[in-house]
């Protein structure tokens, strides 16, 4: 496909034995596909201004919300709002901050991010979304599905030069705000031990639970 390398990256999502790739190069323009696989439905989310690419259960509150974007950004992240009760949801975190299911939260389903060609080496017979046919998507062609905002996105986020308003309590100074990390990092988180996996680059990311056979 001419928009889609090896090295371009895809949000990964396994289930029920099949595979499914979200490229960021089409989330990028879209931000976010309400979809359904196994019976299981799904919000498939990613921010492209920090980089954020998460997969929800959309089953909330016995109800299954159809998710839109409101074009409004917290802490410049993507702000989504669901169809239903028009509540605002804080992309990140999958929490509702604003309307009727103020506090609510989806559920995040495991999910990994990756270049296409490592994510379809081990699953060759993984189905891939490519896109809306018709309307805006044909009109733009390959310059609608590209990677972001350019090279220099990252350097200016690590000067502190964000695009849209971050508070200055939320920043964690042990590292630049663009740092992208390598390696592994072994922590606790809501008193699970995790285990966090970057490759070279931090082109590939995954997160997984340390407790094996206890």
């Amino acid at each position: 496909m001419p928009w889609l390398d090896d090295d371009d990256p895809v949000l990964g999502y396994e289930a029920g034995g099949e595979a499914f790739a979200y490229p960021i190069n089409i989330l990028n323009f879209h931000e976010m596909v309400n979809d359904t696989i196994g019976g299981v439905s799904l919000l498939v989310t990613y921010c492209p201004l920090c980089f954020s690419g998460v997969v929800f259960s959309r089953e909330v509150d016995g109800q299954t919300p159809t998710f839109g974007n409101t074009n409004a950004l917290y802490q410049s992240d993507l702000v989504m709002y669901d169809h239903q009760t028009r509540s605002y949801w804080f992309q990140v975190g999958g929490e509702a901050v604003v309307g009727t299911l103020t506090g609510a939260r989806l559920e995040p389903l495991p999910s990994a991010t990756m270049p296409w060609g490592e994510w379809r080496a081990p699953y060759l017979d993984t189905l891939l979304i490519t896109g809306a046919e018709g309307g805006l998507e044909t009109l733009l062609a390959g310059a609608a599905y590209s990677n972001g905002f350019g090279s220099g996105y990252q350097d200016r986020i690590n000067n502190g030069q964000f695009a849209f308003p971050v508070d200055e309590d939320k920043l964690d100074g042990r590292l630049a705000a663009g740092e992208i990390g390598d390696g592994a990092v072994n922590a606790e988180v809501g008193g699970e031990a995790i285990v966090v996996f970057t490759t070279s680059g931090g082109r590939s990311v995954g997160a997984f639970f340390r407790t094996v056979e206890d």
